[in-house]
């Protein structure tokens, strides 16, 4: 909750009353923020001095406080409205809510005695209005003389001049009593105002002595704290010495021990260590050795391209095998993605499990081989010969078997998505369990008007039955 303390003091004409403000508020040490028409704003104080220091420790002056001074005017005439309130923004404000209070109240206070001082000089009218010296006198005569007719009734209803002179002198007796209590409330106004002056000075004065005996006191703890600072500087550096000083013994200490002549290994010891040794060099070159005679052997292996190759597991990716003749050939579990096998001769070769992704097998001789489980997912196969060919569970995903012939093989389980069977002669073909989604497959009854047909629905052990029918 924000700490503050509000007061209202009636001026005659608060707009001169706040330019007049503008150049005395300086003199109550504060800072004037913005300056308009109608409005002073103004600060006092130091955020820095009471986050750095302590609330305990800095004056009522130092804490930061706000301002704020602003015009209204209503039927009773116009007027200020003087806010004052702690500027500390966010921050714990235990233990210092009391003197924030002071705080508070102290500026407005001289805030309030500046505008009295300056009435009294002249500077700022304060409310009621003072009107010219001929209003008051003709205001304070027609007073009196309504006085002397409540004094002297019998004076009200004569018409002789006797009375009337009688009734003109009391009310310039009476005129004479008000002038004198005029004057005895002015006096009274300004020893007020020089009072609240004197106690200004006087608190200024104790602000002063307070602000040089916390100056002194925050001299003497800058000092302390400098000496402790230096001791401690002192005591650490003696303590590195100590501890460089005692690793260097340390190890001036273990230089000389490793320097001591040691015992001679004995003979028998060297010589087991020797022969040690050199059965691990034996080792290490025999295993040497063998690793590369495998790698080699591997290499010649994976590159001996003929009938009846042992080509298995062998990383022929990408690999150029254009009308090569591996009939019998051993290429299960092999890496063909992308090779070119266009017009290879692989009769009765073993492709079972083999990556053929993406490879280029058109025209190829693959009758009697087994690609069970092979992936011909994206494969040119555009007639291939696959007649007799053993395709159970093939990836044939996209594949392109265009006029290929299939008469005689085995696509039990086949995954055909997507492939395009046009023009394949699928005769005596096992297509039990096989996945003919989005499969073009014109069959031998719509070949014959060379009308394409799709796949759907399809689910035949014989193709050659379904033909016949």
């Amino acid at each position: 909750m924000v700490i503050h303390s509000t007061q209202s003091v009636p001026v005659a004409d608060a707009q001169e009353t706040i330019r007049q403000l503008g150049n005395a508020l300086p003199t109550l040490g504060v800072t004037i923020k913005s300056h308009y028409e109608r409005s002073i704003t103004a600060t006092r104080g130091s955020q820095a001095a009471i986050r750095g220091i302590g609330g305990a420790l800095i004056s009522i002056s130092q804490f930061p406080v706000i301002a704020r001074i602003e015009s209204k005017s209503n039927h009773d005439g116009s007027g200020l409205t003087i806010t004052v309130e702690d500027n500390l923004g966010s921050g714990s404000r235990i233990g210092m809510k009391g003197k924030y209070q002071q705080a508070c109240n102290e500026l407005l206070r001289e805030i309030v005695g500046l505008i009295g001082s300056q009435q009294h000089q002249g500077n700022v009218v304060s409310s009621p209005p003072v009107t010219s010296a001929h209003s008051q006198s003709t205001g304070r005569q027609a007073q009196a003389m309504i006085e002397a007719i409540k004094r002297y009734p019998e004076l009200a209803t004569a018409t002789d001049a006797a009375s009337l002179k009688n009734l003109s002198q009391v009310a310039d007796e009476i005129a004479q009593e008000l002038q004198a209590q005029a004057d005895n409330a002015e006096i009274i106004a300004r020893r007020q105002a020089a009072l609240q002056e004197l106690q200004l000075w006087e608190q200024a004065a104790e602000r002063e002595i307070l602000l040089q005996e916390q100056a002194a006191v925050l001299d003497a703890r800058t000092q302390e704290l400098a000496a402790a600072r230096e001791a401690e500087i002192i005591y650490r550096q003696k303590e590195r010495y100590g501890r460089e000083k005692k690793i260097r013994a340390e190890e001036q200490a273990r230089f000389a021990a490793l320097s001591k002549p040691r015992r001679w290994i004995s003979t028998h010891r060297k010589i087991l260590l020797f022969a040690v040794l050199a059965v691990l060099a034996v080792l290490i070159i025999v295993g040497s050795v063998v690793a590369l005679n495998a790698i080699q052997t591997q290499i010649n292996r994976c590159s001996n391209f003929t009938p009846g190759a042992d080509l298995r597991k062998c990383d022929l990716k990408n690999t150029d095998l254009t009308a090569a003749d591996l009939r019998g050939a051993d290429l299960s579990n092999a890496d063909l993605n992308g090779a070119d096998l266009s017009n290879a001769y692989l009769g009765g070769a073993d492709l079972s499990n083999a990556d053929l992704s993406y490879a280029n097998l058109g025209g190829a001789n693959l009758s009697n081989a087994n690609l069970g489980g092979a992936n011909l997912g994206g494969a040119d196969l555009s007639y291939a010969n696959l007649g007799g060919a053993d395709l159970t569970g093939a990836k044939l995903r996209g594949a392109n078997l265009t006029g290929a012939n299939l008469s005689n093989a085995n696509l039990t389980g086949a995954d055909l998505t997507g492939a395009n069977l046009n023009q394949v002669d699928l005769n005596q073909v096992d297509l039990r369990g096989a996945n003919l989604t989005g499969a073009t497959c014109p069959w031998a009854g719509a070949m014959a008007s060379g009308d394409p047909a799709t796949c759907q629905g399809i689910n035949s052990s014989n193709r050659a039955a379904q033909s016949s029918a």
